[in-house]
């Protein structure tokens, strides 16, 4: 995972890991929150600080900077 391009698709995945394990379940479909076993593996992989960087990334804009705003 050193090319930017594999950060930035591992980012996005996560992001979407993350908001179907985090929503709510629906009443008539208990069990519908599916989610992916391989990602779950590679994100067990990575390190903490890797997971943190790709989690607070994931919400962001591609054009957005992360930094102090004034």
């Amino acid at each position: 995972m050193t090319t930017k391009r594999s950060k930035s698709r591992l980012a996005g995945e996560l992001g979407l890991f993350v908001q179907q394990y985090a929503r709510k379940a629906h009443a008539l479909d208990p069990n519908d929150r599916k989610y992916d076993r391989k990602l779950e593996k590679k994100m067990k992989q990575l390190s903490p600080f890797e997971l943190s960087e790709l989690l607070s990334d994931a919400g962001e804009e591609p054009g957005e900077q992360r930094g102090d705003e004034d």
